[in-house]
């Protein structure tokens, strides 16, 4: 991050007379939480590398972070209260573990993802429930920014078509299992994109 912010601050300053900073200000905040919540992660890295679009709202906030009130990201995220609750936190974790060792979760509990699985458990959360509607769902999520990238393509595309891709690639013993769950969780995802464009940019989606 801090190889981040160096390369922000040599780059050239934005012009505030375009904008006034209490505009740009607010302007940057909302995008920051917006991405932070589509995305559903409070990683910088992740964000900018999975819809770039959000590189600019980055660029200006570490620009102007200081006379904004802010020392950096993580105080960004405790004082406009986007801090992950632990349950978030650990279903992000679980996200990872599956990808490195499948869905079974006995294999996890072996690994150092095993924190995880307890802190869920702990709160009643079945282990199948979060599978099919928290973790496939950001699987396919994560896919689906890497190769679409900007919200106006997401927008459009049809969700049911790539759910259906997307397990019969990766899970085709459970595909019919997943399908509904996952699909119900991206088709309410997409929406939430679609409402923002149709506010921001009048899109007749």
């Amino acid at each position: 991050m801090k190889n981040f912010e160096k390369r922000l601050r040599s780059e050239k300053v934005e012009n505030l007379t375009e904008k006034s900073d209490k505009q740009l200000k607010k302007e940057t905040i909302q995008k920051l939480k917006e991405a932070v919540k589509i995305l559903g992660t409070t990683s910088s890295a992740r964000i900018i590398k999975n819809c770039p679009q959000y590189l600019k709202y980055f660029d200006r906030f570490y620009r102007h972070k200081v006379e904004w009130g802010y020392e950096g990201w993580e105080d960004f995220l405790a004082k406009e209260g986007l801090r992950k609750s632990l349950k978030d936190e650990a279903i992000e974790k679980l996200t990872e573990a599956v990808e490195k060792f499948g869905l079974n979760s006995s294999k996890i509990e072996k690994t150092e993802y095993s924190k995880y699985l307890r802190r869920v458990f702990r709160k009643g959360l079945k282990w199948q429930d979060l599978l099919k509607k928290e973790i496939i769902p950001r699987q396919i999520k994560k896919e689906i920014f890497e190769k679409y990238k900007f919200h106006e393509t997401i927008a459009s595309l049809d969700m049911e078509k790539i759910v259906k891709k997307f397990l019969e690639e990766k899970y085709p013993q459970r595909k019919e299992e997943f399908k509904k769950p996952s699909l119900q969780v991206l088709r309410n995802w997409q929406e939430e994109i679609r409402e923002k464009l149709r506010k921001e940019k009048g899109w007749p989606y």
